[in-house]
């Protein structure tokens, strides 16, 4: 099953405030700033590896429920395989 995951794609982060995070993640931490589509949500990449930064939807907890989305050669196969 691990020769399917290429790369960790993108970490979605959830936090209580975008714009408070994302001045931490871009300009003490030095990440590079991609786009923010609304005030809830941003993104930045570290290397190969987006980060997505948003605020809590339902039950999402603050530093309690970040996803991390893995790179796979196929899709369908890994789906079948988990």
């Amino acid at each position: 099953m691990h020769n399917s995951i290429i790369k960790i794609g993108q970490l979605a982060i959830t936090v209580s405030n975008v714009k408070q995070a994302l001045a931490f993640y871009r300009d003490i931490l030095g990440l590079t700033f991609l786009f923010s589509p609304s005030e809830n949500l941003a993104f930045l990449s570290c290397g190969d590896t987006r980060i997505m930064l948003n605020t809590p939807k339902g039950a999402g907890e603050v530093g309690k429920n970040s996803i991390l989305y893995f790179t796979v050669t196929d899709i369908t196969k890994v789906f079948k395989k988990l």
